[in-house]
């Protein structure tokens, strides 16, 4: 839904989702857009101004408002066909002045969707990119504050959702912006200014809207780095979720299997491909404590520190043990055990998905 009044976006429903209560799951309502412009120098913005309706079809809106002097500032959104994409054009035409662009205010009141507002709130922050390849985000934990300079996108991200505007030439710099309120009417709230490049050779602003779902393949089909919205964690543990088990995850769900049973293939899988790495660590630590009786009798027998290590490192030479066989093959398992910690509860997939008692 877009209003005349003020020519910005109010209400945004994902039509294949719910809320955890069942209703239809309202992504953004009564969102804060402001568009300001200097109109010769005096400071006007968007949403105090009456939009009229110019073009209007099933995926295309434009909205224009003009003032007197017939200096105009239009708006044009635009669906893609299949996609979760808006795009959005800012056009200005001057009769008798000059319109410049100032700063684009972007701000929403994030709505409980999930059953947990804990979870959503710990989940939910604004995350920023420089390059279309990688984000980095605000703090989860606490409200904070930051100012950014010419990012090409800003997402407001959800535990499952995300909103987000791009441009790869429009945003000179931007602050950001996350506040949590001590009641439960909302989870945070996010905010986003950005400062506006004025370009002085056409008057033409475009951005690309996404209202998403946080679907790594989804994210990853877009090519801007949307993926690194889901917190798949840093270093290896993210390269074991998306070489190893985003992988294995999507070919199983290729069969239409519940999501309980994948969970359990994939970890029967993993256990079968750590088989060998784990058998050297239960070999170890079963010679190990064939030896103990004979350890135990060299601890009572010589009481001098390094006269006693010796006759242990004699003791595992002769009967060919190695002390550290049974820990370090079992570290070759955490990066993987960890990697799934960080997998399962941030995918969309599993979310409101049944599986025997569990109805989520």
């Amino acid at each position: 839904k877009i209003s005349n009044y003020g020519g910005g976006i109010k209400e945004v429903v994902l039509k294949d989702f719910y809320t955890h209560d069942s209703l239809p799951l309202t992504l953004v309502k009564d969102f804060d857009f402001d568009f300001a412009f200097f109109l010769e120098k005096e400071k006007i913005h968007t949403d105090q101004l009456l939009f009229k309706n110019i073009e209007h079809s099933d995926n295309k809106l434009a909205i224009q408002f003009e003032d007197d002097d017939q200096n105009s500032i239009s708006f044009i959104y635009q669906l893609l066909p299949d996609s979760y994409e808006l795009n959005f054009q800012v056009l200005t035409s001057e009769k008798n002045g000059y319109i410049e662009p100032d700063k684009v205010v972007w701000s929403q009141n994030i709505n409980k969707l999930e059953k947990n507002i804990n979870n959503e709130r710990n989940t939910t922050t604004i995350n920023y990119s420089f390059n279309n390849k990688s984000s980095k985000q605000l703090s989860l934990v606490k409200d904070a504050e930051k100012t950014i300079e010419s990012p090409v996108w800003v997402a407001h991200r959800q535990q499952f959702f995300s909103t987000i505007i791009a441009s790869e030439k429009a945003f000179n710099s931007a602050i950001i912006e996350s506040y949590t309120p001590d009641d439960t009417t909302y989870v945070k709230k996010l905010k986003s200014e950005f400062d506006i490049n004025y370009n002085t050779q056409n008057n033409n602003y475009v951005f690309n809207l996404y209202f998403v779902p946080n679907k790594y393949s989804l994210l990853s089909s877009f090519d801007t780095g949307f993926e690194s919205l889901i917190p798949l964690g840093w270093g290896i543990f993210g390269w074991v979720n998306k070489f190893l088990v985003i992988p294995m995850f999507n070919f199983l769900e290729n069969f239409g299997l519940n999501y309980g049973l994948i969970i359990l293939i994939i970890a029967v899988v993993i256990k079968m491909i750590l088989f060998i790495p784990t058998k050297s660590s239960y070999l170890s630590m079963a010679k190990m404590r064939v030896l103990k009786p004979e350890i135990d009798a060299i601890n009572e027998k010589i009481e001098d520190p390094m006269q006693r290590q010796q006759a242990h490192m004699n003791l595992y030479k002769k009967t060919g043990v190695n002390p550290l066989g049974g820990c370090l093959p079992m570290l070759l398992q955490m990066p993987i055990l960890i990697a799934l910690f960080r997998f399962f509860p941030a995918s969309i997939e599993l979310r409101q998905q049944p599986f025997l008692w569990a109805d989520d």
